[in-house]
């Protein structure tokens, strides 16, 4: 499995980390790494790519009552020179 860095922003930040911290599924396995602000930083062991990865998040925290009260549209968002500089990391923003 590889590992990326996946960064969660939204107001409700302290349920991400809730919901994720330890999270483990067939397609990721999450681990807490810090919070600041809004956002709210993981590692992730994960055979995607990193992008899909961010999406199956996105996905999982969307069907949650607290992701389902969020925006309705969710974006997925990588800047691919910081994306390359961190071997493997990523966002998505809720």
């Amino acid at each position: 499995m590889a590992k990326c860095k996946i960064l969660m922003q939204t107001a409700q930040v302290q349920k991400l980390v809730t919901f994720f911290d330890g999270y483990k599924d067939d397609k990721v396995e999450l681990k807490y790494v810090s919070k600041a602000g809004i956002k709210a930083t993981f590692e992730c062991e994960t055979e995607l790519s990193p992008e899909d990865a961010a999406a199956h998040c996105k996905s999982l925290f969307k069907k949650t009552p607290e992701g389902s009260i969020s925006q309705s549209s969710l974006a997925v968002s990588l800047d691919k020179m910081h994306f390359k500089a961190q071997v493997n990391s990523c966002a998505f923003f809720v």
